[in-house]
């Protein structure tokens, strides 16, 4: 679990295999490298965190070095594993993270526009949702991504976002990392997604796709 507190993709990558196919543990690893890959990729720099037992046998603390997070630390907890040792479940404060994670459905591809989503989590400290997913440009022109215009069908409740991060035109052929922020409770749901023609031609697609709980 400290290899949460490192900050570049491999790093994390390396997580995985430490993880039980098709669990929760394994689906929250995976956001966290689709989350700092999005961030990486937009040219920011993520802050190492530090981990600490803070004196709780069987419980890890992590906490970033960003003092204007009003939520800077999470307490991970109540491990279980697989018949081979790798981790299975684990609580993030109190809360089993299968609760606060959510995997993505099948990407969705309109007028050459392909949305897969790599992912959600909700924050349980600050309560929102966070969506990443991935965008390929299919098609022979540029298009333009409206990310902070996408919204989020979730717990019965439409939610406009509420901030988001990736780039904002997609050559020919290229893919992007997109993070799309949402005042949610329930990381599943429906993700719903705009790309448009570059140049003001309007909107191309528009793309659904589902995020759904860990099996």
């Amino acid at each position: 679990m400290s290899g949460l507190t490192v900050t570049t993709v491999k790093a994390q990558q390396d997580l995985v295999p430490l993880t039980s196919p098709n669990s929760a543990a394994r689906a929250y690893i995976n956001y966290i490298v689709a989350y700092t890959d999005a961030v990486t990729s937009a040219g920011h720099t993520l802050p190492a965190g530090r981990f600490t037992s803070q004196g709780k046998p069987g419980t890890l603390t992590e906490c970033d070095n960003v003092p204007e997070d009003q939520h800077p630390c999470a307490e991970f907890s109540n491990f279980h594993y697989d018949g081979q040792g790798r981790i299975a479940s684990f609580d993030i404060d109190g809360q089993p993270v299968r609760t606060v994670v959510a995997v993505g459905g099948p990407a969705q591809t309109v007028s050459g526009v392909t949305v897969a989503p790599m992912g959600a989590y909700s924050d349980t400290g600050n309560g929102t949702v966070v969506v990443a997913y991935r965008v390929t440009n299919g098609t022979s022109g540029t298009i333009t991504m409206a990310y902070n215009g996408a919204e989020m069908v979730s717990g019965g409740r439409q939610h406009d976002t509420s901030g988001g991060s990736g780039p904002d035109k997609l050559p020919p052929q290229v893919s992007g990392l997109f993070l799309a922020g949402f005042a949610a409770q329930d990381p599943t749901g429906t993700f719903q997604v705009e790309a448009d023609r570059d140049g003001g031609g309007g909107p191309l697609a528009n793309l659904t796709v589902n995020l759904v709980s860990v099996p």
